[in-house]
Order: structure tokens, then C-alpha cells, then sequence
């Protein structure tokens, strides 16, 4: 009986150690593979690796996501291997996020900023035009 539950909670901890290299959870695997370790095993056997582990990974290696497709590619691509597209040079370089206030966005230098920021324009002059054009329709 003893080697039983010995053999049990060694199981069980192969299934949390094989959970964790796959990006899940290994207490609640562990638990999982303590109760029914059998179907555990296998379980764990047929789940995919979780895509944010592998994202995170990417990222810890310095990729990041293409303009165009949002799949990650290496900074020093011209092309992007995913969707083919042509990378402009400093296409890596990281836009900061801009915090959006109640006062922050009583300003129009803020809010074409921030659509400039978030991609809705392709120029920070087309998104002041477009602030210009939202005031003067509205006042």
C-alpha cells in the first residue's frame, strides 16, 4: 500500500514537472496526477505548450510583434517570414503607451498623440488635422 501511494505522488509530480515546461499550472497538475494519475499523464501528454509562454519566451529573446500580421519577428528583419512584408528601418522601436486621464484628454495635443500612438494615423500631422477638424465640428 505504501509503495502505492509513493508511486502515486512520484507520478504526480512528473505530470507538474511536464505541466511546467509546457507553460501550465503544476500545483493544480499535481493535484490532477495525485487523484488520477493515469489519466493525468495523459492528459498533460496531449495539451499544448500555452501560447503566452511561448510569447514570453520570444520576447525574453528580444523578438517582437510584425506592424503587419502581429507575429513575432527578430528586430534586425527587413521581411517579416510570416506575411512577407517589407520592415521599415526602426520598425522595433517601442511607442510608449499613453495613460489616458479625464484631463489628459481635455487637451487635443494629447488626444492626436495618442491616436497617432495607437495607429490610427499615419502621421502625427494627420492626427492633428483630424483633432482640428473634431473641434471645429463640435464647437
Amino acid at each position: 500500500m505504501m509503495f502505492l501511494l509513493l508511486f502515486g505522488i512520484v507520478m504526480a509530480a512528473v505530470i507538474a514537472l511536464i505541466a511546467n515546461a509546457k507553460g501550465r499550472n503544476p500545483v493544480g497538475w499535481f493535484f490532477y496526477g495525485v487523484l488520477i494519475w493515469p489519466i493525468a499523464l495523459i492528459h498533460i501528454a496531449v495539451v499544448r505548450t500555452n501560447p503566452n509562454k511561448e510569447r514570453r519566451q520570444q520576447e525574453s529573446e528580444g523578438r517582437k510583434p510584425c506592424p503587419h500580421c502581429a507575429e513575432m519577428v527578430r528586430p534586425e528583419a527587413r521581411v517579416c517570414p510570416h506575411c512577407r512584408r517589407e520592415l521599415e528601418d526602426g520598425w522595433a522601436i517601442a511607442v510608449p503607451e499613453i495613460k489616458r486621464t479625464t484631463q489628459q484628454l481635455q487637451t487635443g495635443e494629447t488626444i492626436a498623440t495618442y491616436w497617432f500612438n495607437k495607429k490610427r494615423f499615419n502621421s502625427l500631422e494627420d492626427a492633428h488635422a483630424a483633432r482640428d477638424k473634431y473641434a471645429a465640428k463640435n464647437s
